[in-house]
């Protein structure tokens, strides 16, 4: 509306060839035409704040994802050292008992617990075929954990010493009496 009244002013004075009416003519025309240029100016910086914001908010999930993402990273670094010291603690454990004992061992896993019995019977990874026999003891780098009951070709079947069926002899080292636990 003012650009429309300001062009019609200009207008109406332009009908006059005064030198001071050139002037004044031509210094409206600049300053009408740039009204456009600084309306665009205008609306280019308000999308580009916009734009700005979006980004920002973008970004923001993007860094929030980050962080999530080096934290769970830091904790799984944490809980693979501590896991990896107390397996080596234990592997070294075990082949210094090994090495300590006078007898062939035959290293086995565990593969399986009974339901019931869970804490009095198991099942080692190794049967009749890879030479474990019947009544065969048990130990791990603690002591005696038990004695083979049953053999399977791939598997056996063995009673802890927990168990109230199980008897071991043992003899008290301070009187040299022996006894059954």
């Amino acid at each position: 509306v003012g650009s429309l009244f300001l062009s019609s002013i200009l207008m109406l004075i332009s009908s006059y060839h005064s030198d001071v009416v050139v002037r004044i003519r031509e210094k409206s025309y600049v300053l009408i035409g740039s009204f456009p240029a600084a309306g665009f100016h205008v609306k280019s910086n308000i999308v580009k704040f916009i734009e700005n914001i979006r980004g920002s908010r973008r970004l923001r999930e993007e860094n929030k994802a980050l962080k999530d993402r080096l934290a769970q990273l830091v904790f799984q670094e944490k809980n693979y050292y501590q896991r990896m010291v107390s397996t080596n603690e234990r592997l070294e454990k075990m082949l210094e008992f090994q090495q300590k004992q006078p007898y062939e061992l035959l290293p086995v896993q565990v593969v399986a617990y009974a339901p019931r019995d869970y804490f009095k019977v198991f099942f080692l990874g190794k049967g009749k075929n890879e030479e474990i026999e019947k009544e065969m003891v048990v130990v791990n780098a603690q002591g005696l954990v038990g004695r083979v009951i049953e053999v399977y070709p791939h598997q056996a079947k063995v009673l802890t010493i927990v168990d109230e069926r199980s008897k071991v002899g043992v003899r008290n080292e301070r009187t040299s009496e022996f006894g059954i636990v």
